[in-house]
């Protein structure tokens, strides 16, 4: 978990949550100046799990995602503070999932070689 920043000229979004989701903070040389060397200015001391540029763009989430072992998810596809994607399935269990094309259930690039929904 990161406590500070140095964006030198570049904007960055650091996120809470695995694969650039959940609540985001926006950093730049212009933005939040006083958050980058002590992120806990802006109650964001180690919550930082992920991270993009500004100008990053990432698939949309899937409406209806598919948990790994191929069931449809009644629930949304989100990480919850845990280190994975989960979603809610029938009888009120859960199973892995990917939240949006090109990403795998712990939040990393998959590329053309996920399973279900990814």
């Amino acid at each position: 978990m990161a406590s500070s920043v140095d964006v030198k000229q570049h904007c960055i979004y650091l996120y809470e949550n695995i694969g650039c989701t959940g609540k985001r903070l926006e950093l730049s040389p212009q933005l939040n100046v006083g958050c980058q060397e002590i992120l806990k200015n802006c109650n964001w001391s180690d919550v930082t799990t992920s991270f993009s540029f500004c100008d990053a763009t990432f698939p949309p989430k899937y409406a209806n995602p598919i948990g790994s072992h191929g069931v449809p998810c009644v629930t949304p596809c989100e990480a919850q503070g845990s280190p994975y994607f989960r979603c809610g399935i029938q009888n009120w269990d859960w199973d892995y999932c990917s939240p949006r094309p090109g990403t795998d259930f712990l939040g990393n690039d998959c590329g053309d070689h996920c399973f279900y929904n990814g």
